[in-house]
């Protein structure tokens, strides 16, 4: 329930907080004063760390009423209580860290200034007759679907076919799954199961040749199949290539 502002605050255990617990609770409570809210003096929390006393609570009553917050009081349900003090909390947290996370934003706005000037991708114009035939040569050597003008798409397409496909696990899986076909093989018609007997040898080979030709004609279409849902997806996405954010799309 709280689990995100408590790992935000380094909370040790934010995703086991038994906060019904009477002494979890009481223990929460003296954690965060210490480490994050600090509203007393080290030398007057000692009574609010005291989690064993019998006048803890008056004592928690008075902490609440000297935080000063509007509707905090214990008068409201215990989660209502931990919601707002741990909002509070974060608050301090950001104002106390506040230059730390603006030099922070600042060093990492200056090294993507950086890397934008220094980034050859920037320069390059994908319009250029270069550049262009250079993709076409891309495309028909990893047989991807032309998509006339819209070369950062077809670039897009390459890219990924080339970091899913040809990435050195999968080159190497691909070794392994076809190992035994070190040497060519000659399939014979012998070798092939028609599915039928028609009682007659050269019957059975028309069959077997006929059946070898409808696989091609299946994996033709599948083929086609694939690149027309290409074709379809680069139309409805056309994403825009923005390398300055460092990602493709909206």
């Amino acid at each position: 329930m709280f689990e995100r502002k408590l790992t935000a605050l380094d909370y040790h255990s934010p995703d086991n907080f038994d906060y019904q617990n009477e002494k979890t609770f009481r223990n929460f409570i003296s954690w965060i004063e210490n480490q994050k809210i600090r509203l007393y003096p080290i030398e007057e929390r000692v009574s609010l760390d005291n989690v064993e006393s019998d006048d803890w609570n008056q004592v928690y009553e008075k902490y609440l009423k000297e935080m000063d917050m509007e509707n905090l009081n214990s008068n409201l349900p215990r989660e209502e209580q931990i919601e707002i003090i741990l909002s509070h909390a974060i608050r301090l947290e950001f104002t106390d860290n506040v230059d730390k996370i603006n030099t922070f934003r600042a060093s990492q706005d200056e090294l993507m200034k950086q890397n934008s000037e220094t980034n050859p991708l920037e320069n390059i114009d994908y319009n250029s007759v270069d550049f262009v035939d250079g993709l076409n040569r891309m495309q028909r050597l990893l047989n991807v679907p032309t998509k006339s003008g819209d070369n950062l798409t077809v670039l897009q397409a390459i890219s990924k076919l080339v970091s899913e496909k040809l990435n050195p696990k999968a080159v190497q899986a691909s070794l392994e799954e076809h190992k035994y076909l070190k040497e060519p093989t000659q399939l014979t018609l012998n070798s092939i199961n028609g599915g039928i007997d028609c009682k007659d040898p050269i019957l059975n080979d028309a069959v077997k040749v006929l059946r070898l030709l409808h696989i091609k004609e299946l994996r033709d279409l599948q083929t086609k199949i694939n690149e027309t849902i290409v074709s379809i997806q680069t139309i409805t996405a056309n994403p825009k290539t923005d390398s300055s954010l460092g990602k493709v799309g909206f």
